[in-house]
């Protein structure tokens, strides 16, 4: 169900460049039941991924291998595409990857939460002290106005994040086909709920008389739509390409 490429790209997610990970090693003891090929086709796969430069030889120990720039890279791509299935699969090996994603969505809530409170008390400050907007303050409003609103934008994607996690966890046999397809339309969850909490703010914000920069606004949902356009035509990576 997954290919052994795959396999391999992740059982380096953690190699350093200086002694990289005995993949070999790994490959003989402590494998999968599921990465089901040989060690000759395993030799020529890791062969195959130098030469295309996703994987590299360690600086320190030129026997073990860790991922390139250019791996690091398919390693990431190939993490948002993976199926329920195959994610469950592949945590159920590497488990530390589950619990770096969930702490990595609470680092961008906690930190996209602090700038959104902290500037929203900045902009109300200042449409205190000045009332009307003119010179350059009207400048300083607008970049507050805009980091406001990307901050927004990432308190709603990782707080969908967080949310997705927690309904994986109900009772995964139970509600498999359910949770399968929130897992497979996170990315339009996630951004959605960063819409949504988006118009809460320049809602907030004009009931409050704190915003006449609508042109703000405009810059934000050209942003929200770039990155939906390129969630639909972004290319494929190098293994999908090759398979």
């Amino acid at each position: 169900m997954i290919k052994p490429e795959i396999w391999i790209l992740f059982a380096l997610k953690d190699a350093s460049q200086g002694y990289g990970f005995d993949i070999h090693k790994w490959f003989l003891s402590e494998k999968p039941d599921e990465f089901n090929i040989n060690d000759t086709d395993f030799r020529n796969l890791v062969d195959r991924l130098e030469e295309q430069g996703i994987l590299k030889r360690a600086l320190k120990e030129d026997i073990n291998f860790y991922l390139s720039d250019k791996g690091k890279k398919e390693l990431a791509n190939l993490k948002r595409q993976l199926k329920f299935k195959e994610y469950y699969l592949i945590i159920s090996n590497f488990p530390e990857i589950e619990l770096k994603e969930r702490v990595k969505s609470l680092e961008y809530f906690i930190l996209s939460s602090i700038i959104l409170i902290i500037g929203s008390i900045v902009i109300f400050r200042l449409s205190q002290i000045f009332p009307s907007y003119g010179g350059n303050i009207i400048y300083s409003i607008l970049f507050l106005y805009i980091i406001i609103l990307i901050a927004s934008y990432y308190v709603g994607f990782s707080l969908g994040g967080i949310i997705l996690f927690w309904i994986n966890d109900m009772q995964r046999e139970t509600f498999w086909k359910y949770k399968e397809w929130f897992w497979q339309n996170q990315g339009i969850i996630k951004k959605g709920i960063s819409s949504l909490i988006i118009i809460v703010v320049i809602v907030l914000f004009d009931y409050l008389q704190l915003s006449s920069l609508e042109n703000s606004i405009v810059l934000i949902v050209i942003g929200i739509i770039g990155t939906w356009m390129y969630d639909i035509f972004k290319p494929k990576n190098e293994l999908e390409k090759k398979s």
